[in-house]
């Protein structure tokens, strides 16, 4: 009981993810705005009645909203640009979520693996008080006008639930990854190259014809994934476990040019660092003061 109460009242004394959350926040709006922009040109194409793609997911409401996407489409954009700048605060934060999973199920063929990891994320930074910085309005109390222990509970727990779906990423990956012939036999680089859909630079082949790259490539990726929890876990170890997985994502995006995929994954790496920890970085501390 001594010792809930002690976990309780470290929880309640401060948001120690005020400036990483409200980072988080901008930063993946801002992905998800070029995102939006990039592909605009689809949405005719993918989510309107009148198109060449029959999604499988067909009902009364949905055949509705695509009738009018424009209009549902700049709702989205709207919400979108108000959660980037704290307009609504967790409001409209529930209200995205609601757009995005609709969004989502519109079209269910055209969605991947980091859409499923977007929209848990987005449904826990609901619980984050992300608001304190970074927002157009500055905000005195939290919203509801619930005491500021509460929130700050409630939102250090939110944080603490998206660390650990970043810790079930990595482990369950690596885990799957450890019973694939593949990755056991170091040459699941290769054969990932190779991949008829894989498009990419022009050193990908070259670089995969070489079997120790391949290899190297391989087992690295297979180790920081197994380790990645006991290595950000162990302080000696956090940082380089970190900036290795922030490197490796880089390199995905720039050799395979899936960069929202990569995107999303290094900006999740901003909720392993607590305010302090991150505003140890004199690029950061210099512009952003710690108090």
């Amino acid at each position: 009981m001594i010792q809930l109460d002690s976990i309780l009242s470290f929880l309640n004394k401060e948001n120690y993810y005020a400036k990483v959350s409200a980072l988080f926040r901008v930063s993946i709006c801002l992905v998800l705005i070029i995102d939006f922009l990039f592909h605009i040109e689809s949405v005719k194409d993918f989510y309107s009645l009148d198109t060449w793609f029959i999604s499988v997911n067909q009902t009364p409401f949905l055949n509705y909203v695509r009738e009018y996407i424009g209009v549902f489409f700049f709702i989205y954009f709207v919400l979108l640009i108000f959660y980037l700048l704290g307009i609504g605060r967790n409001v409209t934060a529930l209200a995205f979520l609601i757009v995005v999973i609709l969004k989502q199920n519109i079209t269910p063929e055209v969605i991947n693996w980091i859409d499923h990891i977007l929209r848990i994320t987005l449904f826990l930074m609901i619980f984050v008080n992300s608001y304190s910085y970074l927002s157009v309005i500055k905000y005195e109390k939290p919203i509801f006008d619930i005491d500021q222990s509460t929130s700050n509970l409630i939102s250090n727990l939110g944080v603490y639930l998206i660390i650990g779906h970043i810790f079930l990423i990595y482990t369950d990956n690596g885990i799957a990854k450890l019973f694939e012939r593949d990755w056991q036999n170091g040459q699941a680089f290769y054969f990932s190259v190779k991949h008829v859909w894989v498009e990419g630079t022009s050193l990908n082949n070259p670089l995969a014809d070489n079997i120790y790259v391949s290899a190297i490539a391989t087992y690295g990726t297979l180790l920081s994934q197994v380790l990645f929890v006991p290595l950000v876990l162990f302080k000696p170890t956090k940082n380089f476990i970190i900036y290795i997985t922030i490197l490796f994502h880089a390199i995905l995006a720039v050799c395979f040019y899936i960069y929202k995929f990569q995107a999303v994954m290094i900006l999740l790496h901003l909720f392993l660092y607590t305010d302090k920890e991150m505003l140890r970085a004199k690029f950061l501390s210099k512009y952003w003061k710690t108090s």
